[in-house]
């Protein structure tokens, strides 16, 4: 099954020192190998994308004939470094292409999806200061928010260390992927459990469901209602959700992954994003599958209260699905 036909996968050669291959850090190297491993998997396409403004405030002071040339500069060994990623590529059997460019990461991003309407986007996150929800915000959310495909965020070394060539498919610690799937029940968050199942099949990964219970009563402070009644209420809410996830999980092909599906439901933490990052600590998990939503009219700007306040928090990697009449802010 092909689940993705066209990947772009965004390269951060801002940090890359010395501005080579050799000079991509493990963090920069992580969204590579994902977005490898998903092309040969699938057979896709994929591009190998760079967009800098090459520090515009930095340059600022310099003439326009001296910014030019920096900036020509910068683009030629950018280009020699997507040159030698897209060789490596084909050596592992991936039809691959590279495109540097010069404006905003996030926004030039998007406008090529748009253009050459990829499927998924994978890009890695500067998350290593302590500074989470300020850093993702900057350009990660914005592509969470905006970017009309899926967009896969990469947190975490899932890959072994190394250039393409040395070891793709060799996890860190040789151990399976686990995927988990987080769902509230809503249709986008079936289309994400459908991705995710799709995954777990081609990668042959261990993949949890997860749905948390919110039992909505327990937020009023006093009910007045006897605990028997609370209690039925509450077995109730339990029983209604169970019954919502098995006729999810009816609707798509789960009963293919055998052993390696688990089904949980929580339901003793009031906030979902409590629940789900407890869980994927105790399971290990590497890669958060969320379905996100358009909210209040908005045309991608909110993705979901639980998303907003989870994905920067997560150490896993995490791959944000929209739903299917997501209408996009950016135009080409």
């Amino acid at each position: 099954m092909q689940v993705f036909k066209n990947i772009l996968v965004g390269v951060d050669l801002a940090r890359c020192n010395p501005l080579d291959v050799s000079g991509l850090s493990p963090i920069a190297l992580e969204p590579i190998h994902w977005a490898v491993q998903l092309a040969r998997t699938n057979s896709a396409r994929l591009l190998f994308f760079s967009a800098s403004n090459v520090g515009d405030e930095a340059l600022a002071p310099l003439a326009e004939e001296d910014r030019s040339h920096v900036r020509e500069t910068f683009l030629r060994a950018g280009s020699k470094v997507l040159e030698d990623l897209v060789e490596q590529a084909k050596e592992q059997g991936v039809e691959a292409q590279g495109k540097i460019m010069h404006g905003k990461g996030w926004l030039e991003i998007i406008r090529q999806v748009l253009r050459g309407k990829q499927d998924l986007v994978v890009v890695g996150t500067r998350d290593v200061t302590g500074l989470r929800r300020m850093l993702f915000g900057n350009t990660t959310m914005k592509l969470l928010r905006r970017c009309p495909c899926p967009v896969l965020v990469t947190k975490t070394m899932t890959f072994a260390s190394g250039l393409l060539g040395a070891g793709l498919h060799r996890r860190a610690g040789g151990s399976p992927l686990h995927l988990l799937v987080a769902t509230d029940l809503k249709p986008a968050s079936e289309h994400a459990l459908r991705l995710g199942i799709a995954l777990a099949r081609q990668l042959n990964a261990r993949l949890y469901v997860l749905h948390v219970v919110e039992y909505k009563l327990d937020d009023v402070c006093n009910t007045g209602l006897p605990d028997a009644k609370q209690d039925e209420y509450r077995r109730k809410v339990r029983a209604h959700a169970q019954e919502a996830l098995q006729a999810q999980l009816e609707r798509t092909d789960y009963k293919a992954l055998g052993a390696r599906l688990e089904v949980h439901l929580a339901g003793d933490v009031s906030l979902p994003d409590v629940a789900i990052q407890h869980f994927i600590q105790v399971h290990n998990v590497h890669l958060l599958v969320m379905g996100t939503i358009g909210r209040g009219g908005i045309r991608g700007i909110m993705i979901g209260n639980t998303a907003e306040r989870l994905l920067p928090e997560v150490h896993c990697s995490v791959l944000a699905v929209k739903p299917h009449d997501f209408v996009c802010p950016v135009e080409v």
